[in-house]
């Protein structure tokens, strides 16, 4: 009877030795930070299971087994309703961590900055290097483009700024933030207006303010750059600016503008028309805006880069030309 007893007590103890010893795996295996190399973007699939996914990333050598967090999911099942989305994996989170960052659907965003003074051409290609991005509008040209943006065009009309994206999110909806950031701005800006200026919309400052925003890489010329284009227009004066003709040449421009180029007629080649160009001729800043609508007081009518980024500004045609000897023939 005793050694009956002492065989029940053995294997009672040895029962409760591998609980304790499975119990101790089990919060081990918690506990322990997931394999990484680096931080981590997961993708999770709509339909995915939570215990499936756990394998895969077993097959990838995140975690090193599967029990544990098959027993943690019958335990707390609250965990298994995992979104649909990405999420940040960070060196040292755990596999309950990032279970519970997906059943939150604390998804991870992404950042894409459109920048100032650029083309919707050149936009379009920093949208197609994003990673986790719908792309519906893929291959479209341009009108297309403002076709599905509910716009007559789309060249000036979507604010330059960074804007965040979750994913799966479309590239038409990263654009509709665009376009609605440009609508506010527009809406707030317009009525405030300087009075008198020789623009008859909004529409108008906008194609205004991207050949300014072309014009200058120094933020603080950007007013005075606009009130020589606003002095011009009032005065009857051609634009006569390079980005215009640039723009109209489209892709025949090679880099090099020629004499030949400032007499070609296009629809933007403000040496030909007078007045504006039928539209924008990049995407222009809020800035660029602001110069445009709240222009310098200055009787300037001419400027000529002077070689450092700045530019030097003229009242007359021969301080102008002494200035272009100065600046631009080493004259001066």
């Amino acid at each position: 009877m005793k050694k009956l007893l002492w065989i029940v007590a053995a294997l009672l103890a040895a029962s409760v030795a591998a609980a304790l010893y499975g119990l101790w795996q089990y919060q081990q295996a918690l506990a322990k930070p997931l394999a990484l190399t680096g931080p981590q973007t997961l993708e999770v699939k709509a339909g995915t299971h939570a215990y499936r996914l756990v394998k895969s990333l077993r097959s990838d050598g995140w975690v090193e087994q599967n029990w544990p967090f098959k027993l943690l999911l019958k335990l707390e099942p609250g965990l298994g309703q995992i979104k649909a989305g990405c999420y940040a994996v960070d060196e040292g989170m755990t596999m309950k961590a990032l279970l519970a960052d997906m059943a939150a659907g604390k998804e991870q965003s992404f950042k894409v900055t459109l920048v100032e003074g650029e083309r919707f051409k050149d936009w379009q290609a920093r949208l197609a290097a994003l990673a986790h991005l719908d792309f519906r509008l893929s291959g479209a040209d341009s009108q297309a483009v403002a076709k599905a943006l509910g716009l007559p065009l789309v060249e000036g009309q979507l604010m330059p700024d960074t804007y965040q994206y979750r994913c799966g999110d479309t590239d038409l909806s990263l654009l509709t933030q665009a376009k609605d950031a440009m609508s506010r701005y527009l809406e707030q800006a317009w009525p405030n207006r300087d009075p008198g200026l020789p623009l008859a919309t909004p529409a108008q400052a906008l194609t205004l303010a991207s050949i300014v925003e072309k014009e200058t890489a120094v933020p603080a010329e950007r007013p005075l750059i606009a009130s020589v284009f606003v002095n011009r227009l009032n005065k009857g004066m051609r634009l006569q600016t390079d980005p215009t003709v640039i723009y109209g040449l489209g892709d025949d421009f090679d880099g090099n503008l020629t004499r030949a180029h400032l007499r070609q007629a296009t629809a933007y080649n403000t040496y030909v028309i007078k007045g504006l160009p039928p539209g924008p001729i990049a995407m222009p800043s809020r800035a660029a805006i602001d110069a445009v609508l709240h222009p310098d007081k200055a009787d300037y009518l001419y400027f000529v880069a002077k070689g450092d980024g700045s530019h030097a500004f003229s009242k007359t045609l021969r301080e102008h030309n002494n200035a272009v000897n100065r600046y631009q023939r080493g004259r001066g």
